[in-house]
């Protein structure tokens, strides 16, 4: 009777009623009973209870992790739970695994129904077919025509039965409202590329990528652990180039499983050959068929935003970048990146910040025909960065390029830490750009800032690419600031030889074009990398040149240097007295219009009084030095200082106190690539752990710091040695 029912017999129902009533009275001499009287009456008023239908996928036998987002699932399970996540992030796989473990808690059945939001050749289910297809699961055959009196008779064929309905791949809010059941007792799980925000009560998890750990067990488990074993740096190779996305993982796996001569570094090799993409599939399954769903169920605005990002060099950017990029207001930038985050094809690492999966990237890329935006979004890049520049060395503006202002607003920069802030959060962004014009002119931009964070690497690869960029493009007065600028990176890298030369050519660069100040710049760098060889009169004469250019074009950040540079020399002729005239000369000069630049006079005051024996003064120089280095967020400096103050503490008879301070220099050094603060700090070291009395710690110490003065080709490798044989015997 109730399968006849089901399928809409009511009819044939009934008629099985009767030929079993009129068999029991003829043989038995009974009536029905009350069980089956009551199921005809059911059937006569369309109420008949249905069998309970269990029609959940097969679970995925190799579904790996996602142990902290079922046990959040898990807990509560009741009512309505939402996973949204990018496409091939593992939703569904998620949704059947948990119905899966929670089926025999829902005994009156289990439902699964794809809405088609991203389905290929399938429109999405209308609320009204897809509560069609709902009513018809759970045995009803007379469906209202209305939607609304469809959403309540669902319902009301819900209340008071437990059963689990899985909604999988749900377009939006508006979709899955009118499907979910009135009361608790039911649970309802639903998957979506769009973050549900409609759904009031419901709990909403946003899956992310595969961690590591989890990625490379899923991989394994396809692969085959022998494989994976034999190859674990391709294996992580592979996992990365795949982004950690599930789907990603699997098919680059099923390629390797299909193909048992492939080593996985083959696939590796292919997959890093900007051919992700088209490595990524499997028969009627890849990546960049699921990314094209979202990409073409987005408005033409958005298509057209999604393109443009694809674009971006860097790993992340801001709705600023995403407003110059495609020449619109940042309302309008914000609108639309806000719209991409909504269907999980931005990330938004931190509040401001934004990004694209790789995969998604490169498909946006491919998109993304017309690269001629890049130059709107350089523009701004520049002029966001010189501004930036004028708060964090304002005297200095006469050393950088000028740029014209973009036509897209900057953030708000109006004091030091904001400017610091944003050059730090834009400095991958900015040295990812690859074009020879822009590298010239952010190289002479942004070169003191590198310079004070110690990021001496990444200056070391921009200043090289400048000089060849403005090389080949004739750009001559770029071309002498880029090699300046890399003298000075090679120099704090120890690479003094080297610097000389690049100084010396943009030396001449700078006499032929008439860059009188540029000029003095250079011929201070060139007096300070003779310094280190101890070539102390003609390091001199340098700084002379460049202090007399100072004074004659008004540059006093020129003339700061060159007079401090001067102390230096003057001291280590033993001149202690003219040392320290020049350096408050200096410092005179500093506190007028350079206030930040007072840190060095009062760094070689410190120094000098070190060496005078009057370490209550020099530790006061020094203290204050190390506040200004901090202030201004001058790594560079505050190792400089840290190192002072580790030697004038320790002439001061606290050992103690020294070897802390050596300690956070030899940290900063480490960090910073500082090669000659790091001997300098090793040394320090050195002589605390002599002073507290510990040879071995002392010997070992000082072994590092001979080493790497050696290493630098600089006169204190001797002083080091000298050192070590005059205690070797004790």
């Amino acid at each position: 009777m109730l399968a006849l029912h089901q399928s809409g017999r009511q009819s044939g129902a009934l008629a099985v009623y009767d030929e079993t009533r009129r068999a029991l009275a003829a043989q038995l001499g009974i009536d029905p009973s009350p069980e089956l009287t009551r199921t005809r009456q059911q059937i006569l008023t369309n109420s008949a209870t249905p069998a309970a239908r269990f029609e959940l996928p097969r679970d995925v036998t190799q579904f790996t992790g996602r142990t902290t987002e079922l046990r959040y699932l898990l807990t509560n399970a009741d009512g309505v739970a939402a996973i949204d996540g990018m496409a091939g992030i593992g939703k569904t796989a998620l949704a059947v695994r948990l119905a899966h473990q929670l089926a025999p808690q829902y005994p009156d059945g289990q439902l699964f129904l794809d809405l088609h939001a991203y389905t290929p050749g399938s429109a999405p289910l209308s609320p009204a077919a897809a509560l069609d297809k709902v009513l018809r699961a759970i045995g009803v055959s007379a469906i209202p025509d209305d939607v609304d009196e469809r959403a309540t008779l669902w319902r009301s064929r819900l209340a008071g039965r437990r059963m689990l309905i899985v909604l999988d791949n749900v377009a939006d809010t508006a979709q899955v409202r009118p499907l979910l059941p009135g009361t608790s007792e039911c649970l309802v799980l639903i998957t979506s590329r769009q973050r549900l925000a409609g759904l009031d009560d419901a709990r909403v998890l946003s899956l992310d990528v595969l961690p590591p750990r989890d990625a490379k067990e899923l991989f394994g488990r396809i692969i085959g652990e022998e494989r994976q074993i034999a190859e674990p740096g391709a294996v992580e190779e592979v996992l990365r180039l795949c982004g950690y996305l599930p789907l990603a993982i699997r098919l680059a796996a099923a390629r390797l499983r299909h193909r048992s001569r492939w080593m996985v570094a083959h696939l590796a090799g292919r997959l890093r050959d900007q051919r992700q993409l088209a490595e990524l599939h499997a028969e009627d399954r890849s990546v960049a068929t699921a990314f094209s769903l979202s990409y073409e169920h987005l408005d033409s605005q958005h298509q057209r935003m999604f393109r443009l990002l694809g674009l971006i060099p860097g790993p992340d950017f801001d709705v600023h970048a995403a407003a110059a990029l495609g020449d619109i207001s940042l309302p309008e930038a914000d609108r639309l990146l806000e719209g991409l985050l909504d269907v999980h094809l931005l990330q938004q690492p931190s509040p401001g910040r934004y990004r694209m999966h790789d995969l998604l990237r490169a498909y946006a890329a491919q998109l993304a025909k017309d690269t001629s935006a890049l130059g709107q979004l350089y523009d701004y890049y520049l002029h966001a960065a010189s501004v930036a520049m004028d708060l964090i060395a304002p005297q200095e503006r006469h050393r950088r390029a000028t740029v014209p202002p973009s036509d897209t607003p900057i953030p708000t920069l109006t004091r030091y830490e904001e400017a610091a802030a944003w050059l730090e959060s834009e400095r991958t962004n900015l040295l990812a750009v690859r074009d020879g014009r822009f590298t010239s002119l952010l190289s002479a931009i942004l070169w003191r800032f590198l310079y004070i964070r110690g990021h001496h690497d990444e200056a070391l690869t921009l200043h090289t690419r400048a000089v060849s960029a403005a090389r080949e493009s004739g750009e001559r007065v770029l071309e002498g600031q880029a090699l300046c600028n890399l003298g000075m990176c090679l120099e704090r890298l120890g690479r003094y030889t080297e610097a000389v030369e690049h100084h010396e050519q943009a030396l001449r660069i700078f006499r032929e074009t008439g860059a009188r100040q540029l000029e003095g710049h250079a011929l201070n760098s060139i007096g300070v990398a003779h310094s280190w060889f101890s070539r102390r009169q003609k390091a001199m004469s340098y700084y002379r040149q460049a202090a007399e250019i100072g004074r004659e074009t008004g540059t006093g950040v020129l003339e700061v240097f060159a007079l401090d540079n001067l102390g230096i020399e003057l001291a280590g002729l033993g001149d202690h007295e003219a040392a320290i005239h020049h350096y408050k000369r200096a410092l005179a000069i500093a506190r007028d219009e350079l206030p930040y630049l007072q840190g060095h006079a009062l760094d070689n005051l410190g120094r000098t009084f070190t060496q005078l024996e009057r370490y209550d003064e020099a530790r006061e120089y020094l203290t204050q030095a190390l506040e200004i280095a901090r202030k201004w967020s001058n790594r560079t400096f505050e190792i400089e200082v840290l190192n002072s103050l580790g030697e004038a503490a320790r002439g001061a008879s606290d050992p103690a106190e020294a070897l802390a301070l050596h300690q956070e220099a030899l940290q900063l050094s480490e960090e910073t690539g500082l090669r000659s603060e790091l001997a300098r700090a090793y040394n320090g070291l050195g002589q605390a752990h002599h002073d507290l009395g510990d040879e071995n710690a002392a010997r070992t110490q000082w072994e590092k710091a001979l080493a790497l003065y050696k290493e630098l080709g600089v006169p204190e490798a001797d002083v080091v040695a000298t050192l070590m044989a005059g205690h070797s015997d004790r």
